[in-house]
């Protein structure tokens, strides 16, 4: 029986392989058989998001990643000219059930991801005198010493068995002063509406690859599929944060942050993270220093310091800002208006609070709270849209502040 006849799938070989004749045919063929046979001995150490503890694991798994990486310079050594999308089409070809996605780096240089669930990988592709070779795979870019950036160890076989990686995106970045080119992988842990990701940025000169930034961050399923992108200047990457005193349900918008990193010539900069809606956030301040019964009088005036202790429990047997204290409750509703560049009326409801409408002032980017009603009654409306939809209300403000620029809403 020859070759052809026994493979598993030989509609698969012919398509990669019929244009490949002799030797480099047959040596496409061994690669597919080879890497059927990796992935069959490596699917009993399989979980649902990791690979097992057994110590036969990580071996298999580095045996899967490496003959990719032998297929994709196979494939390139016979498609020298091949597109991206090319590229990607001759990692499915190796596997059914394999996904890949690249970039050019440069002459003859390509970035390539491949992954199965759970598990990812990324690696360099590149001309090396008349032949293509794997120059730099991550898998092996991590020996664990100290110093390194956190995180890059769970590119390993090793690190699959606690914090498996899928590469969600790759991007390329502007080359560096020295005409290095640059990269970023956009990846992610794990499932559910919460997801886990790792936002890296790297430099190839040639030779190695070198991560520049390195990052753990949050996103949510409700987030755009493009949250990361590049604007030219920087990296916008969409995240997901926490509140200080309610909880949220996961696709929850008002906790969405947006992260930027600055990219010049002279390398990579974390610009931090802004809040996209703000006021909220500064409401979620305000709430945490009155329910610890800690000052507030910088965030707002003390009418709305007033009623806010009326209505929020205490929570904290000790008063210190570090304690764990519970939280005051469950975000089932919020909504915000502004009538105008400064102003903005707030409805929040927080179960089993008090549905509160604030009236936030704005000067620059510090935030101040002058004014509080308890719009808990049916007759405001049904839910924070119809609050706010409804003619404004007198609010408690009776004392009415400015914002103070000396101490910004965080």
């Amino acid at each position: 029986m020859n070759r052809i006849a026994r493979l598993a799938v030989p509609g698969l070989f012919v398509c990669l392989c019929a244009a490949i004749p002799g030797r480099a045919g047959d040596q496409a063929a061994r690669l597919q058989e080879d890497y059927r046979a990796a992935k069959e001995a490596l699917r009993p150490h399989l979980e649902e998001v990791s690979l097992d503890d057994s110590a036969e694991g990580p071996a298999l798994l580095d045996r899967e990643w490496e003959l990719i990486g032998d297929w994709v310079a196979e494939y390139l050594n016979q498609h020298s000219e091949a597109s991206i999308d090319e590229i990607a089409a001759a990692i499915a070809r190796l596997n059914p059930g394999l996904k890949g996605s690249a970039i050019r780096l440069g002459n003859k240089a390509y970035l390539v991801a491949a992954q199965t669930v759970p598990l990812g990988t990324f690696f360099i592709a590149a001309q090396a005198g008349p032949k293509f070779q794997v120059a730099w795979h991550v898998k092996d870019a991590s020996d664990g010493e100290p110093g390194e950036p956190e995180g890059l160890s769970h590119w390993t076989p090793r690190g699959a068995r606690c914090c498996a990686l899928s590469v969600g995106r790759l991007g390329p970045l502007p080359p560096d002063a020295k005409g290095n080119a640059r990269f970023y992988v956009d990846a992610v842990y794990s499932n559910g509406s919460t997801r886990r990701a790792q936002l890296s940025i790297w430099q190839w000169d040639g030779d190695d690859a070198t991560p520049l930034l390195m990052k753990p961050y949050a996103f949510t399923v409700a987030a755009p599929d493009a949250r990361t992108t590049f604007d030219g200047d920087a990296l916008r990457i969409r995240t997901k944060e926490n509140f200080k005193t309610f909880a949220a349900s996961p696709d929850e918008s008002g906790a969405a942050a947006e992260w930027s990193v600055r990219v010049t010539p002279q390398g990579v900069t974390d610009l931090g993270k802004r809040w996209l809606a703000p006021e909220l956030i500064a409401i979620d301040e305000l709430d945490y220093r009155v329910s610890r019964q800690t000052p507030a009088e910088d965030l707002a005036a003390p009418a709305v310091i007033a009623e806010l202790k009326e209505g929020i429990p205490d929570v904290c047997d000790n008063r210190s800002m570090k304690n764990e204290c519970a939280s005051l409750g469950t975000l089932v509703d919020w909504k915000s208006s502004s009538p105008g560049p400064e102003r903005t009326r707030l409805c929040l409801d927080v179960d089993p609070l008090p549905r509160y409408l604030f009236t936030i002032m704005r000067s620059g980017t510090v935030l101040f709270v002058t004014g509080i009603k308890d719009v808990s009654d049916p007759h405001y409306g049904e839910n924070c849209a119809a609050v706010l939809a409804a003619p404004a209300a007198p609010e408690n403000q009776a004392t009415e502040s400015s914002p103070d620029p000396a101490h910004p809403a965080p």
